[in-house]
């Protein structure tokens, strides 16, 4: 169904377009000489776009706001405001011949509803609930055509009180704990009943579509488990190695003896194990 577009102009010869959706995805994928273009708009080059829904590849952002300068060697997208998922971002996307330069930071939340994140993100149901907060800054200079893949940055990402309920790194893990006459009967079932948590906490850095981990903790109700290595969505890739050390009921007993826990630093069992391979079909073993 076609929208309607709004068009209007100013004094100052700006032109200022609106319009309910728009889909960016074959404007994009077809590209065009920045001279021809910029003929086709009024002097200063420049226009002011309002949009309920722009669709980019399968993702949808709602409530854009931003400024479009187009001149004979680079396009230039200044970002008010955005939103993807309930993310909001703002920020600057520049290109120039085959460059792109792109500084974007992002943040969302706190909000009581992480599933509808993860679900809209990953096209995924069910994968986890509980309140979130996350924000951070994705930047980028380089060719067009690797652009997407030498992505930069950071993010923080906190979640409480919720289960996980599919997570194949997760549940890989558990299985092999699981096989252990230590731990065996002991582990929950995430599928049947969700791996209950009180926090989870991940600080990253973004390099080359790799997210390395610099702080990342489950905190569950029945374990802990601290990653740390890297993970890669874009070549769904990982190499984390993880500590896991179960037993909360015994591990709070030992919190209230002093000098026994300072001994065992604070845990009476931790397990390590490795995590590599592909990021869906990960290979998970024991150190």
């Amino acid at each position: 169904q076609k929208q309607p577009v709004h068009i209007r102009s100013d004094d100052k010869q700006l032109l200022f377009v609106e319009t309910q959706e728009l889909d960016l995805t074959p404007i994009l994928a077809k590209g065009g000489n920045n001279e021809e273009r910029s003929k086709l708009y009024l002097p200063n080059h420049t226009i002011k776009l309002k949009i309920g829904k722009t669709t980019l590849g399968r993702f949808k952002f709602t409530d854009s706001e931003a400024a479009l300068s187009i001149d004979d060697d680079h396009t230039y997208i200044r970002i008010n405001h955005a939103s993807l998922c309930g993310i909001k971002a703002d920020g600057f996307i520049n290109f120039k011949d085959d460059l792109v330069f792109a500084n974007i930071p992002f943040q969302s939340g706190p909000d009581k509803d992480v599933q509808s994140l993860l679900a809209c993100l990953m096209d995924q149901e069910k994968l986890m609930d509980g309140s979130y907060t996350l924000s951070g800054i994705l930047r980028t200079n380089d060719n067009k055509e690797v652009a997407a893949s030498q992505v930069k940055g950071e993010f923080d990402f906190t979640a409480a009180e919720g289960r996980i309920y599919k997570l194949t790194l997760l549940s890989r893990i558990l299985s092999v704990l699981n096989v252990s006459s230590l731990f065996k009967g002991k582990i929950p079932n995430i599928v049947q009943e969700g791996f209950a948590y009180k926090e989870v906490l991940i600080e990253a850095d973004v390099k080359e579509s790799r997210i390395h981990l610099k702080k990342a903790v489950i905190d569950g109700n029945d374990m802990t488990l601290i990653f740390k290595g890297w993970i890669d969505p874009v070549t769904d890739e990982l190499d984390l190695t993880c500590l896991v050390a179960p037993f909360k009921t015994i591990d709070m007993i030992i919190s209230y003896i002093p000098i026994v826990n300072t001994m065992l630093g604070g845990r009476l069992v931790s397990v390590p194990v490795k995590a590599s391979g592909k990021l869906s079909d990960p290979d998970v073993i024991p150190l």
